[in-house]
């Protein structure tokens, strides 16, 4: 398996856009571009795009590719092009029959947005408690198994402690 080497793309919060000239954001565009280029050409050497399934129908990792650079690339290609699509948390635990629980959310699943939280404003996960609120439904975007999943999770009162029923870790 060879080595991937792209350049990192510098930081995408407002802030930091906004501070930059049309050169700069045409050059962001252009190193962004090219990194995605890049991704497909060794997507394509494999005869697979983005939508090509990693399984075979029997639920076992195809024996015709490489399994571990196309999931390598499918998960690059993905936070290049979506700078917001960076895991930022981890559901470590979801209570059965609490709101988390009802709305999908699984063990296991990485936190891509929670309303307009993502890998770039979550401050250690603290923004998520002003995201919360009892009975207003919030869109969550997952990564599960290496495809992302849109939830709808209602914060509500339910028989533990919280609106929510899961615990969520940090992503470093």
């Amino acid at each position: 398996m060879s080595v991937l080497n792209l350049d990192v793309v510098p930081s995408t919060e407002p802030d930091a856009l906004a501070a930059m000239d049309l050169a700069q954001l045409a050059n962001l565009r252009s190193r962004i571009e090219a990194q995605i280029d890049t991704l497909h050409a060794r997507l394509y050497a494999q005869n697979a795009d983005m939508d090509t399934p990693l399984v075979s129908d029997d639920g076992f990792p195809r024996s015709d590719i490489d399994v571990v650079q196309l999931a390598q690339s499918f998960s690059r290609a993905a936070m290049v092009s979506q700078p917001s699509s960076i895991p930022f948390a981890s559901v470590a635990l979801v209570a059965q029959d609490s709101p988390a629980h009802t709305a999908g959310l699984r063990a296991g699943d990485l936190l891509l947005s929670f309303g307009r939280i993502n890998a770039t404003n979550h401050n250690n996960l603290k923004a998520l408690v002003g995201a919360v609120a009892e009975n207003v439904p919030v869109e969550v975007l997952v990564l599960r198994n290496n495809t992302p999943t849109q939830l709808t999770l209602v914060p509500a009162r339910w028989a533990g402690q919280g609106l929510l029923g899961c615990k969520l870790d940090v992503v470093s």
